[in-house]
């Protein structure tokens, strides 16, 4: 009898060892199922924080630019300029009554990339001063979407 009685319970056992294997293996890939989604979402976010500062960039070096032509001509009036991978889309205005003044918009986009990411764009609005054959300086600076 006591032969049998340890067949039983090793039986038993058998069946609970088992159970927490399958628990274990469970449990490992659910963690291993949200670490790579984490991933995925990291990577996603990367690229869209890329992009923003490509847009950054490209607005930051439309201003730049203008400040440059402004300085050979002050009735630039602006245009597309090529920044890095993006551009800017710059205009100039002049500021009524402030004949030495000029408002700048250049609006920098990031293009994205062909699999489907969306680019960024960045509108920058700077006031400049003209000064004589030298880089404009500026007095105002405003940033937005």
């Amino acid at each position: 009898m006591s032969g049998r009685r340890a067949t039983a319970r090793r039986k038993e056992e058998g069946g609970f060892a088992l159970f927490v294997v399958v628990i274990l293996v469970l449990t490992l890939s659910t963690l291993s199922l949200a670490s790579f989604g984490r991933l995925a979402d990291l990577g996603r976010s990367r690229e869209r924080d890329r992009h923003a500062l490509g847009a950054v960039w490209a607005a930051h070096g439309g201003v730049e630019a203008s400040r440059a032509a402004l300085s050979r001509d002050s009735a630039w009036t602006g245009g597309r300029i090529p920044v890095g991978r993006g551009e800017a889309v710059v205009t100039v205005e002049t500021v009524p009554g402030r004949p030495d003044v000029r408002r700048v918009i250049a609006i920098g986009t990031d293009p994205g990339r062909a699999n489907g990411t969306t680019g960024a764009r960045l509108r920058v609005e700077a006031e400049l001063r003209l000064a004589g054959g030298a880089l404009p300086l500026v007095t105002g600076w405003r940033e937005g979407p």
